[in-house]
């Protein structure tokens, strides 16, 4: 199956990877982690949350240690059928490409429900 990743900077730069080949099985952190080539930084988080958190892609962001940085990132699930970003609730590991087909990373300095096409 084929499954669409967007990652938006929220600088104006926007990375798509249309049409990743992946299997059923899995889920868009692994996706992610795929589609740039394992440059990313993550800790993972065991129970309650079972997901990881994810600090920089493709070297933007802060790292977890990083001082002075506020940003981070998050994660948004297309809509399809009212044409818009929904807001997840879920780490990106416990997003399967079963049920979804296209993500977005969003990277903010604040208020992450800045993301254009948000469906609030």
């Amino acid at each position: 199956m084929n499954v669409t990743l967007l990652i938006d900077f929220g600088n104006g730069t926007k990375l798509w990877f249309n049409d990743t080949k992946v299997a059923r099985t899995e889920n868009f952190y692994t996706v992610t982690y795929n589609d740039v080539r394992g440059d990313l930084e993550a800790v993972w988080n065991g129970y309650p949350i079972n997901a990881h958190l994810v600090y920089k892609i493709m070297g933007y962001g802060c790292g977890s240690t990083s001082p002075g940085c506020n940003g981070y990132w998050s994660l948004w699930v297309w809509n399809a059928s009212i044409g818009c970003w929904s807001y997840s609730e879920v780490g990106a590991d416990l997003v399967s490409v079963q049920g979804v087909t296209m993500v977005a990373w969003y990277f903010a300095d604040n208020d992450p429900h800045s993301f254009p096409g948000n469906c609030s």
